[in-house]
């Protein structure tokens, strides 16, 4: 067991504010090499405002890499969410780029062209090939919004009902 020297004065002055504020007002990071923990130089409020920053400049400077974080880490939010068994050590954040990449953006439903804006029906989206087994090896796909919506909760019986009935809907419009 480690036993941490602890090193926090009662006040502190923040690096980027310059305001003279109590030790609860900053974070506390522990010194691994050192064994003792240190408060950090900026205040929580300054520390949280650049930490957004920070996070939109990556996410402007390095869109695809983002994406694929905020995929990763969605699929081990809803596998946690909805307990379905989640292989978070294979599908992890250069997986998900190297599929983005591999499928050159596009869905790999209907072939489009998929964007990462966000709310709208080209944006990437995770998908379960069967919903049942969760996010395991092999079970895991990228298509576009709007064909993950069309398949969400159909089976292969219904959707040959629906291409059966637009098929039929076409025909009838000539």
């Amino acid at each position: 067991m480690v036993v941490w020297r602890v090193r926090i004065p009662k006040f502190q002055v923040c690096a980027t504010c310059g305001k003279r504020k109590p030790a609860s007002a900053f974070y506390v990071r522990r010194n691994y090499k050192f064994h003792i923990k240190q408060i950090q130089s900026d205040c929580k409020v300054c520390f949280r405002r650049d930490a957004r920053k920070r996070r939109k400049a990556y996410k402007l400077k390095y869109p695809l890499h983002h994406f694929a974080y905020r995929s990763w880490d969605r699929m081990k939010q809803r596998a946690k969410r909805f307990n379905l068994p989640a292989d978070s050590k294979y599908y992890n954040k250069k997986r998900f780029l190297k599929m983005m990449l591999q499928q050159e953006m596009r869905c790999g439903c209907c072939g489009k062209k998929m964007n990462l804006n966000y709310g709208r029906r080209r944006r990437i989206t995770v998908d379960r090939i069967n919903p049942r087994l969760g996010y395991v090896k092999g079970n895991v796909g990228l298509i576009c919004m709007r064909c993950n919506r069309i398949k969400n909760n159909a089976t292969l019986k219904e959707l040959r009902l629906i291409r059966r009935y637009m098929l039929n809907a076409k025909r009838g419009c000539k």
